[in-house]
């Protein structure tokens, strides 16, 4: 009994390292590829700025009902499962900016330019806004704020936090069959 128990211990600890494993690989891959492949429409952001950590004077007003800021470290969630006219005032939205950094900001107004459809965008404690953005360059749209995890998230993106979770990988399989090939000795000898 206490084998079997082990043995079922073994596969799911090992599986959910497994998931997370692709789903680091998969972060890492979409931040290399400048946020063009979410996962299952879903992605996880990293705050790097506090532009979104308080209410500026110049915005009190136009913010007035709006609670949700974040610091720097938070980590957000956004969905790619969204329409330009289901986007409205308020709205926290991700965007590439012009030198591909994603920026994590608020909906002020809907404006069209030129035939094109967009919008102006603000950091809560910026006093000026990021100017025109084109619906085109939305990546995603808030729907979730967990604090502090965004340090994680980051490490998870970067070279080293992939290489991490490889060496941390071998290193399991390695364990798990060294442990088999252990008890499969044990009860060779045992049987004999």
């Amino acid at each position: 009994m206490k084998k079997k128990l082990l043995n079922i211990l073994k596969y799911v600890l090992f599986g959910v390292l497994g998931l997370i494993a692709l789903k680091s690989v998969w972060s890492f891959v979409d931040a290399r590829t400048g946020y063009h492949v979410p996962f299952c429409g879903l992605r996880e952001c990293a705050i790097v700025s506090d532009s979104m950590s308080f209410v500026n004077n110049n915005n009190v007003d136009r913010l007035a009902n709006h609670k949700n800021q974040f610091k720097k470290g938070d980590m957000v969630m956004t969905s790619t499962y969204y329409t330009y006219d289901s986007l409205k005032e308020g709205d926290i939205v991700t965007y590439r900016s012009s030198n591909g950094v994603l920026v994590c900001h608020r909906i002020v107004s809907k404006e069209t330019q030129d035939n094109i459809k967009g919008f102006i965008i603000q950091g809560d404690a910026n006093p000026n806004t990021d100017g025109f953005i084109a619906y085109s360059r939305i990546n995603g749209k808030v729907y979730g704020i967990i604090p502090s995890l965004g340090n994680i998230t980051n490490f998870f993106q970067s070279w080293y936090g992939v290489g991490a979770i490889c060496i941390s990988m071998v290193f399991i399989c390695a364990g798990i069959l060294i442990i088999d090939s252990s008890n499969s000795k044990k009860e060779k000898a045992k049987n004999e």
